[in-house]
């Protein structure tokens, strides 16, 4: 797949038939797999490009900051799972102030006149784009023949008499229904993000954890999870925490999620990670001591260690990422609580 970050980076020499997808593409659910698998099916029978238009930010992040929605995933994350459609290009558009003036009919004409030949545009259910939100998918019908492009009917995907969305999935991650949360992306429940440097402390108690950049992302409720963690293209056993750390008395700020990785003791600053999350062990909780968290860390991971085996039984897999299973969730759990501890301060009741 080919990355663009300007529109003028596109060459067709060829003129081959362009056939485009358009969206924010968050999570990319089974609606947008919808899209994207229709864009790749056409170019690929007329031995066109097909190609992907989203953005490097929500667009309300820049006009209505106060009501920008928390992501399902990064960017990084989202430009992997499209990769993985075998979409040929992906266009990723900065989104900023003077771009979000860009009116919608402007924005319909230049990817005619840059895209050429364009042969069909496709959106999902509800597509907005364009200054004030003014172009839908009645504009793309009105405009479609006089600048000659196919505009697809795209039937709503719904699950549970629900249509599937990436607002009604971030409802169900925050609410902690994350099985039904993964149904409806079309794989388990992730949290995403960048390993970024913490206190170290958690080392000392024996449990490393890696601590999770995941500003502007949607989290489940606080607590511990089982977690299958992939990095490096490889996947292990893990612990993961989400919360605010109680005890070192940080309730007003941010959550944070840290991971910790079973037998797994690399640095990992500046990788990527994605934690995959289970059914919540227990709720976040404020220990007293240091002590009585590290005695608490090893239950957890005792518990995380016996579903995931559970699971990886009953699931079946046969796999070679599931003949790894067992190493991957040993390393989500050290992950997760190194952060935690990395965080916190050297006092003895500063943990949890």
């Amino acid at each position: 797949m080919k990355i663009l970050r300007q529109i003028e980076e596109f060459e067709n020499p060829d003129r081959r038939e362009i056939f485009c997808a358009i969206g924010m593409f968050d999570g990319l659910h089974l609606g947008h797999q919808q899209v994207i698998r229709g864009v790749v099916q056409r170019a690929g029978r007329a031995k066109g490009f097909s190609i992907a238009v989203t953005f490097d930010r929500h667009p309300a992040q820049v006009v209505s900051p106060e009501r920008a929605p928390a992501l399902i995933y990064p960017l990084h994350k989202r430009r992997t799972l499209l990769e993985e459609t075998r979409i040929d290009i992906l266009w990723i558009i900065p989104f900023d102030r003077p771009f979000s003036q860009t009116g919608a009919n402007d924005f319909l004409e230049l990817l005619c006149r840059r895209l050429r030949p364009l042969k069909m545009i496709c959106v999902g259910p509800g597509f907005h784009f364009g200054r004030r939100r003014s172009g839908n998918i009645q504009l793309l019908r009105d405009r479609s023949a006089d600048l000659g492009y196919e505009l697809p009917k795209v039937v709503p995907v719904r699950r549970q008499g629900e249509e599937v969305s990436s607002t009604a999935i971030r409802r169900l991650i925050a609410e902690g229904s994350l099985e039904t949360a993964g149904k409806r992306l079309g794989r388990r429940y992730a949290v995403c993000g960048q390993v970024v440097p913490g206190q170290r402390i958690g080392r000392g108690l024996g449990f490393p954890t890696a601590n999770l950049d995941v500003s502007g992302i949607v989290l489940p409720p606080n607590g511990v999870y089982p977690a299958l963690v992939k990095v490096r293209n490889r996947t292990f056993q893990g612990v993961a925490n989400i919360g605010r750390r109680p005890t070192v008395g940080n309730t007003g700020g941010p959550p944070l999620a840290e991971a910790h990785l079973f037998d797994f003791d690399q640095n990992l600053y500046g990788e990527y990670l994605e934690a995959r999350l289970f059914e919540r062990i227990r709720p976040e909780q404020k220990f007293p001591s240091r002590r009585l968290l590290r005695d608490q860390i090893k239950k957890d991971v005792e518990t995380a260690a016996r579903i995931l085996s559970e699971t990886s039984k009953t699931a079946g897999i046969a796999t070679p990422e599931c003949a790894k299973f067992r190493t991957w969730s040993q390393m989500s759990l050290s992950i997760i609580f190194w952060k935690m501890l990395e965080k916190a301060t050297g006092n003895e009741d500063s943990i949890g």
